[in-house]
């Protein structure tokens, strides 16, 4: 008698069926984690590149509008260690032709961020207000410094204010903070850098106020 033999036909068992169907999901898992990080990863340098661009644009917005500075006596410098306000001419380009103009500015930090505010000259006796524009929202800290120099003494020193009857300032000195989180993380944390910048106008004048004295 001849002994029959057991044929097994082609496919899958459950088990293995099951190990395949988890194999693809750890693939896919891990799959899905690294294209989340991509994705975050290429938001916090688009974000940061914003924010850089916002931070260059202010730094020379504000050395053109400092060079440009106009001594007005309706509307002297005046600086605090969170504010300060200068005459000064901007210059506007439209159609390829360039418009001079007038104009009192003033930079403000507080609870609301930094703010930008510019009125022309013309209009100050008016009741025009000016137009007021929020700059670098990342903002965490923003200090203005004047240069103060004692007599016989070469060397420069830096206030918090800086009083209208002294004219226009030599120099200005301003720290600033910006703070760049992760969506993903909290909003207390964040990479977080400090830079400082002078600015030099030759036809200010260094500051009388003597060292150690409010």
């Amino acid at each position: 008698m001849t002994p029959t033999r057991k044929i097994r036909c082609g496919g899958f068992t459950l088990l293995e069926a099951l190990i395949a169907i988890l194999i693809a999901g750890l693939m896919l898992i891990a799959a899905m984690t690294v294209l989340r990080a991509e994705i975050s990863a290429y938001r916090k340098l688009d974000r940061s590149s914003g924010e850089l661009f916002e931070l260059r644009l202010f730094w020379t917005t504000l050395e053109r509008e400092f060079r440009n500075m106009i001594p007005y006596s309706k509307a002297p410098f005046s600086g605090k260690e969170n504010r300060f306000s200068f005459s000064t001419v901007l210059v506007k380009y439209d159609a390829g032709s360039a418009a001079e103009t007038p104009s009192r500015v003033t930079y403000q930090y507080d609870e609301r961020g930094l703010t930008r505010r510019e009125t022309p000259l013309r209009s100050l006796l008016s009741s025009e207000d000016g137009s007021v524009k929020k700059i670098i929202p990342s903002l965490k800290k923003f200090i203005v410094e004047y240069a103060y120099r004692e007599s016989n003494h070469p060397e420069i020193y830096w206030g918090d204010s800086w009083e209208s009857d002294q004219g226009l300032p030599r120099g200005v000195r301003i720290t600033l903070s910006l703070k760049i989180a992760d969506e993903t993380e909290k909003k207390d944390r964040g990479r977080e850098f400090s830079i400082a910048k002078e600015f030099y106008n030759p036809q200010g004048s260094w500051g009388w106020r003597e060292k150690g004295l409010s």
